[in-house]
């Protein structure tokens, strides 16, 4: 860990403990906050996503860039916060014709589906005063955002696009977040022409009279990506193919495997947008080149036996209200806006680089929320290693919720942010909070984590202590018998001896012999202790634990042989 973590660490923790008061040299606090997001990022077709996906977001971060040099066109203020399609701007002066400013800059937005809302208020009353002004403001707002731009009903000439319209569209889509994960960083100017359109080229992207400009190496570049401020922090990497790559290696060298699977996915890829793409004759995998959805699957698939992606998407819990209520100073909110900053950007990267920069794609992150897809064992991975990291770090003071999805990468790309967003809101519904959604259900992190355990424990009978897969089934269809001892103690605070006995025998009936004893310690015992804390802590387990992790194990094992069934060792006996 580097000193920044400890820095950014202290700094959220003393914000959310100790109250600072020091006033703000500017007599005006603006906000802009971008909405829209998900459905724009989303909006892309399935063949190419993994690169669409990536520049869209990136486009929305740069948006934010170039709407805060419009604003600050003919006012001087200091840029406080710039993150997660947010920014908040101390100004020395009122804007007058704030109106007039976001009927300009929302014009060209609304045609994408997108729109900043843009308000301001005095500082004279204090910063807490003023960001409740703003709130209410953009309350207002939400149901106001087309009255200043009355053009934008009025017709407009319509060109009929032809096909070859579309596939130059894509092709500079794709193109940009190429040019994109091999930049240094980026240049904002401003610009003499003015354009009324979003306008997307191979390397920039220019709206009203400002132009961000990627830029490939580190002379005259204004904002490179690197740096450690997280207000400017972007992640822009993505998983390519290098030489150290399991799957990579496997092509390289012919795996017969490997080869089919190639195949098959040139084939797919063929039939499903023929006229898209350019594709070569046979497989190809190049160096140095992005690794798309399908082969992040694939990859999943060479592990596991699971021909799937994953999806996570997770943020912190309840920060407008601890923004509103927990951080009344300007200080408190700029320490723990930062901190949640460099946590969902350079300390996230970190982590990502670690382990999982081959196997995942993080389509955004930054300011208290992160949205990822890829192999979906890795993101299973990802997603527990992100919680405990968070956890350490806001030193237990905030928590996260999290939907996470295992989807078929042929899976239509526009429906994926609207179901994983559904899912989160089911999570964050629940008492507390601190939940994940996982296959469509809510369990609390203990309880996602304790499936965990429990399926390394299952994996290990299966595959190096040669049990059947069979226990698995018996594991899923245990839930029943747990619900039934949980419910007798929520009704009668009691325990059915018989019905705990009984549970017991259906876990143990299909293990050896062997093994009896050992599976009764590893796994048998967890149904026990969750008995005993639901009588005497009145702590009740989530029984979908169970079934949720054999399923997660048989997801695991699909291509992994157990170990071969020896009549000298193993004695299964009779089932009863």
């Amino acid at each position: 860990m580097t000193n920044s973590y400890d820095q950014y660490k202290q700094n959220l923790v003393s914000a959310l403990r100790t109250k600072e008061e020091k006033k703000l040299h500017g007599a005006f606090l603006l906000k802009g906050d971008v909405s829209g997001i998900q459905n724009y990022i989303f909006n892309v077709p399935s063949e190419g996503a993994a690169r669409l996906l990536k520049a869209r977001s990136f486009l929305l971060q740069a948006i934010t860039h170039l709407c805060i040099q419009k604003i600050l066109e003919n006012v001087n203020g200091q840029v406080l916060v710039n993150s997660g399609g947010s920014f908040f701007i101390n100004l020395n002066s009122e804007i007058n014709e704030l109106d007039t400013l976001k009927a300009e800059i929302n014009k060209p937005l609304l045609k994408e589906g997108l729109y900043i809302s843009i308000s301001q208020a005095s500082l004279n009353q204090g910063w807490q005063y003023a960001l409740n002004t703003i709130r209410n403001n953009e309350e207002i707002e939400k149901f106001r955002k087309y009255n200043n731009i009355p053009s934008i009903f009025e017709p407009e000439d319509v060109l009929i696009k032809d096909l070859s319209d579309e596939i130059a569209v894509i092709k500079t889509w794709k193109n940009f977040a190429k040019n994109l994960s091999i930049a240094y960083g980026f240049n904002i100017l401003q610009k003499e022409e003015y354009s009324h359109n979003l306008k997307i080229s191979d390397k920039s992207i220019f709206i009203w009279n400002w132009e961000l400009s990627l830029v490939e190496n580190e002379q005259n570049c204004q904002h490179p990506f690197n740096q450690e401020n997280p207000n400017n922090f972007i992640i822009k990497e993505m998983p390519i193919w290098t030489e150290d790559n399991p799957y990579f290696k496997a092509f390289q060298q012919n795996d017969e495997e490997v080869i089919k699977w190639e195949n098959e996915l040139l084939s797919k890829q063929k039939q499903r947008t023929s006229t898209l793409d350019d594709f070569p004759a046979g497989p190809s995998l190049i160096l140095n080149e992005l690794i798309d959805l399908d082969h992040l699957s694939l990859q999943a698939q060479r592990r596991t036996g699971t021909n799937k992606l994953g999806v996570l998407k997770l943020d912190v819990d309840n920060l407008g209200s601890l923004f509103r209520y927990q951080l009344p100073t300007y200080q408190q909110f700029r320490k723990a806006s930062e901190a949640l900053s460099y946590f969902f950007g350079p300390y996230l990267k970190e982590i990502w680089e670690e382990k999982y920069k081959d196997d995942i794609l993080i389509i955004y992150a930054g300011g208290d929320d992160c949205f990822a897809l890829g192999g979906w064992d890795m993101i299973f991975d990802f997603a527990e290693r992100i919680h405990e990291e968070f956890i350490s770090f806001s030193e237990k003071h905030l928590t996260l919720s999290a939907s996470l999805l295992i989807l078929d990468s042929t899976y239509p790309i526009i429906r994926i942010g609207k179901e994983a967003e559904d899912l989160l809101d089911k999570a964050k519904s629940s008492p507390g909070k601190n939940a994940i959604n996982v296959f469509g259900e809510v369990f609390s992190w203990e309880n996602f984590k304790m499936a965990a355990k429990i399926k390394n424990k299952l994996k290990e009978y299966i595959i190096d202590k040669g049990e059947s897969k069979s226990i698995l089934q018996t594991i899923r269809l245990s839930v029943r018998g747990y619900q039934a001892i949980e419910n007798g103690i929520k009704n009668k605070n009691s325990i059915n001896i018989q019905k705990v006995w009984n549970l017991k025998w259906f876990l143990l009936r299909k293990v050896s012999d062997l093994n009896k004893q050992a599976f009764n310690e590893d796994i048998v015992s967890k149904y026990h202790q969750a008995v005993i804390d639901a009588l005497v802590n009145k702590k009740f387990t989530n029984a979908l634990i169970y079934p949720m992790a054999a399923r997660w194990t048989e997801l695991l094992i699909r291509n992994k042989q157990p170990l071969p069934f020896n009549k000298t060792t193993f004695n299964y006996g009779t089932e009863q």
